[in-house]
């Protein structure tokens, strides 16, 4: 779980209801904590997201090539989120992380592209998916070892 700037941004404004009452602070502050908490159950499961990673063809030193990310969803919950195929720096991955929003059951293909800056063999290190709850206040993450 995770705390994403909207939260901050709202804890902040409650800061300036303590300047009126306690009491009103913390109301606020329990109407946050149970924001976060519902939106944290309303974020899609990330368990339920099944990652396979395309094979990618060979390339020379300073040319390009893509790297694709096929992600199913076999949950009940759509996933509005990012994912970030984690390669080491020298493969020039870009872009590093991309959004993403996959509907329940459905299947999407995240495309990335590799411009290397060493010769030799690289492999990805794993890919994180952060999926945000409806208010986007909070979200789950997790990083999976795809090979």
């Amino acid at each position: 779980m995770l705390i994403t700037g909207r939260l901050v941004a709202l804890a902040a404004l409650g800061t300036v209801l303590a300047w009126a009452s306690t009491a009103v602070a913390l109301w606020y502050a329990a109407a946050l904590a149970l924001l976060f908490a519902v939106d944290i159950l309303l974020a899609g499961r990330l368990s339920a997201i099944r990652i396979v990673r395309e094979p990618s063809t060979p390339v020379r030193l300073g040319q390009q090539t893509p790297a694709e990310l096929a992600l199913t969803s076999t949950g009940r919950r759509p996933l509005h989120g990012l994912v970030r195929d984690a390669w080491v720096p020298s493969a020039g991955i870009a872009p590093r992380a991309q959004p993403i929003v996959l509907p329940a059951g459905a299947r999407a293909t995240v495309t990335s592209t590799l411009t290397p800056t060493r010769r030799g063999e690289r492999a990805a290190v794993e890919v994180t998916l952060r999926s945000y709850g409806p208010v986007g206040v909070a979200a789950r993450q997790r990083r999976v070892a795809v090979p």
